[in-house]
């Protein structure tokens, strides 16, 4: 080393300090970005003139062969489980949060803790089950483990809701609230079109702060109703006299069911216009979606919903026999864990920080089976279940065309597999190398081309042996459901 002059002995050292200052400087920047939208007040994005859609995640129709037939109602509890008034088989049946069949309860019947064409089920936080009848004036509740207890004599109840150990019930000429022992608090509300009257509302919600939402259908709007009754604001007019269905300024076709989600929003379901509004606790509509069909993510008459988080939606689309899981992006933009005061707001940055490190290491596992493995899920009847679990499964082009129109459980392969093509120069290679036919290699070839960690699904001795000798994990059907546990093997609904 001569005097005034400094020498870089190794250049990739100083490289790597340069990467790695660079990555903390990115994070840093990160931070302070994140750190200024957390701490910025809620603001509403969008406009009434676009729209957003919404995702369809997935539809249940059934379990074991067993078709729904009109779901009127839906609820979620606490552990995300989904409750659904079949209303035409008289039944209450559960599903987990993907959608798996778990139990079904109600003896159908106009006799004492029966049910006849349920209309209306909601959850409590104990795990109780609150189920209307309004056709044989009633609620029947049941326990934690679906037997039924006891029963409310209670003419015509058309919706329920439970918030904060409270029964509301909404029937023809107004509102009811209880505790959850059947014990009346509280009425409001008369018959008819004025405001704070209602005319046979089918959806009722409570928000956190006591206020109440109902959908007022035959007066074709939804009123907000203070914790003590008072009419606070109302969308939508009653009909004029005559045909309402005639009135085609009305505002909605029929204003069914309704909830709330995290944010403080009202998701309505107009039941005759197959769409949801989104609306703000002050009675503006923020948007409009959905669309009217029978595909997924559309809607023929839909008659319930039930928010289960994080955007989530579970809608009981009564004329398509089904129920509907799908994601709708909230309109507001809200601070996330918004915090206050010393040092709350530092753990929060750490904590962000620990997660943009996690991110940057997470290897995403990604699937591709071959066609014998596929056979052998089919066999078994468990082919949708296990792809839809897995999520991320792919299959090549020939393999997809040969199955994408494959049913099980009333649900098409194709909906649930990806494909991607693979090099045929790749291909011919590994064939060439592993003395494997190009079937075998080309499952290997989408194998090396995709990003990930990637698992190969194979019942084939070959494309395993090949496999190991390129580095890929590969697992038989078998394995696979015993490294996931039991759940795997449950047929999906």
């Amino acid at each position: 080393m001569s005097q005034g002059k400094f020498y870089v002995q190794d250049r990739s050292l100083l490289r790597r300090y340069l990467v790695v200052i660079g990555s903390l400087g990115s994070i840093l920047l990160g931070l302070l970005f994140s750190y200024n939208l957390l701490t910025k007040p809620p603001e509403v994005k969008g406009d009434d003139n676009k729209p957003k859609g919404l995702t369809s995640m997935f539809s249940i129709y059934g379990f074991e062969g067993d078709r729904l037939n009109k779901p009127i109602s839906v609820a979620t509890d606490a552990n995300g489980n989904i409750y659904v008034a079949d209303s035409a088989k008289h039944r209450i049946l559960v599903f987990d949060s993907s959608g798996n069949y778990l139990d079904r309860f109600g003896e159908m019947g106009q006799n004492k803790y029966q049910l006849w064409y349920p209309n209306s089920v909601a959850v409590a936080d104990n795990g109780k089950v609150y189920v209307a009848c309004k056709q044989s004036n009633r609620i029947v509740i049941f326990d934690s483990s679906h037997k039924p207890t006891w029963q409310i004599d209670l003419s015509q109840p058309l919706a329920l809701t439970i918030k904060n150990k409270r029964l509301y019930v909404a029937t023809p000429r107004g509102i009811m609230i209880g505790d959850l022992n059947g014990t009346l608090i509280n009425t409001f509300g008369t018959r008819g079109p004025k405001p704070g009257q209602v005319d046979f509302p089918t959806g009722i919600a409570v928000d956190n702060k006591g206020n109440i939402y109902v959908a007022d259908s035959m007066n074709y709007r939804v009123q907000a109703f203070n914790p003590e009754g008072k009419s606070l604001w109302a969308y939508g007019k009653p009909p004029k006299k005559g045909n309402a269905l005639m009135d085609m300024n009305r505002t909605f076709g029929l204003p069914g069911s309704i909830s709330i989600d995290s944010d403080g929003i009202l998701y309505l379901v107009d039941s005759f216009g197959g769409e949801i509004y989104e609306i703000d606790s002050k009675g503006k509509v923020l948007d409009k979606v959905g669309d009217w069909g029978h595909a997924e993510g559309q809607f023929y008459y839909p008659a319930g919903i039930a928010y289960a988080g994080n955007e989530t939606f579970v809608v009981a689309d009564e004329f398509n026999d089904r129920v509907q899981v799908i994601r709708i992006p909230s309109p507001v933009i809200s601070p996330i864990g918004r915090v206050s005061g010393f040092g709350i707001p530092v753990a929060a940055l750490i904590a962000l920080a620990a997660l943009v490190l996690w991110t940057l290491h997470r290897r995403t596992f990604r699937y591709v089976l071959d066609e014998a493995f596929l056979k052998e899920a089919l066999n078994k009847g468990y082919a949708a279940s296990l792809i839809h679990r897995l999520g991320n499964v792919y299959v090549t082009e020939a393999v997809f065309e040969r199955y994408k129109d494959k049913e099980e459980n009333g649900i098409k392969l194709g909906e649930l597999l990806k494909t991607k093509p693979f090099s045929p120069e790749l291909a011919n290679a590994i064939a060439a190398e592993q003395k494997c036919s190009i079937e075998e290699a080309s499952i290997l070839s989408l194998a090396k081309e995709l990003k990930g960690r990637i698992v190969v699904l194979t019942e084939n001795n070959k494309v395993i042996e090949a496999s190991k000798s390129l580095d890929i994990m590969a697992k038989r059907y078998d394995d696979l459901v015993d490294s996931l546990g039991e759940r795997a093997a449950e047929k999906p609904a």
